[in-house]
């Protein structure tokens, strides 16, 4: 919920007006003082426990409450897990296979629907497999894939295109914190078991999620070689053409519905472009 206070203002960094003439304006960095109302936002969730927890103890060598600590998360966010009565090494094994399945379907989610998470390290990458909108978080509306609205990220590390990556960073750093809680005779086994959930496990998972969303959005009964290159070839254009990531499945999805052949004409689409044709180089190819 947020709260607003109506007489309490402050002053924050922001963005100069674009000058006249100007294609658009330099992503970073915020250059002059706005005023705003300020205001208090309370964020719930079942869960705030998060990898950067596991990393911490880590990093303190405190094995003892390193595992309380896991036990804890898998309690409360994979009690299933207990029910079988696994011993500790193969239980972390499994609940690392979980969270990594988890990551996966969330960050295919954030791509599906032109979400950036903003800052997504390990103090922000919750261990349910939930988003958690650390602030900085925005809706893309012109594709690019280099869209990111949290402006300390100047190299995009956390840019919309880079979130499965960054997901699979913090699925490694919670695999090291594995590896310390399992106990050394056992520590080999469940390390290769982890290491390869982390290494294929997730990159395998997140490609089926992520091509069924896409899927889905074309409106496409299978996903193969054909449907993938189209979808490349889309988001190409779509770049090239500024084109409103949202705005543009749903007028795909109204017009192919409204047409005979399910073919949408160029005019259907144009409120994607924000209300103007694309450039003609890119209307040629949108035709």
């Amino acid at each position: 919920s947020l709260v607003a206070s109506t007489t309490e203002r402050i002053s924050r960094p922001w963005y100069p007006p674009p000058e006249a003439g100007a294609a658009r304006r330099s992503p970073h960095p915020p250059s002059m003082l706005v005023e705003e109302r300020t205001a208090m936002l309370c964020r719930c969730a079942p869960s705030f426990l998060r990898v950067g927890h596991v990393e911490l103890l880590t990093l303190r060598g405190d094995e003892a409450e390193l595992e309380q600590l896991l036990m804890h998360a898998i309690r409360r966010e994979y009690p299933h897990l207990l029910e079988d009565a696994k011993p500790l090494p193969d239980l972390l094994v499994a609940f690392f296979a979980e969270f990594v399945e988890r990551q996966a379907e969330l960050v295919a989610g954030w791509l599906r629907v032109g979400y950036v998470q903003g800052n997504m390290n390990s103090d922000n990458c919750l261990l349910g497999g939930r988003t958690l909108d650390y602030g900085p978080f925005g809706f893309m509306e012109a594709y690019d894939p280099r869209y990111q609205p949290f402006t300390s990220d100047a190299m995009g590390d956390y840019a919309f295109a880079r979130q499965p990556m960054a997901a699979q960073r913090n699925a490694a750093t919670l695999a090291s914190a594995l590896f310390e809680a399992i106990p050394e005779r056992e520590r080999g086994r469940c390390s290769e078991e982890i290491q390869k959930l982390l290494d294929e496990g997730f990159p395998a998972h997140f490609r089926r999620v992520h091509s069924d969303g896409c899927r889905r959005k074309l409106g496409l009964e299978v996903w193969d070689e054909d449907a993938s290159s189209l979808w490349s070839e889309l988001l190409k254009l779509m770049q090239a053409s500024e084109a409103d990531f949202t705005m543009l499945f749903r007028l795909l999805a109204a017009s192919a519905a409204d047409t005979p052949e399910g073919v949408p004409e160029l005019e259907a689409l144009i409120p994607a472009f924000r209300g103007r044709a694309p450039p003609i180089e890119a209307a040629t190819a949108w035709s």
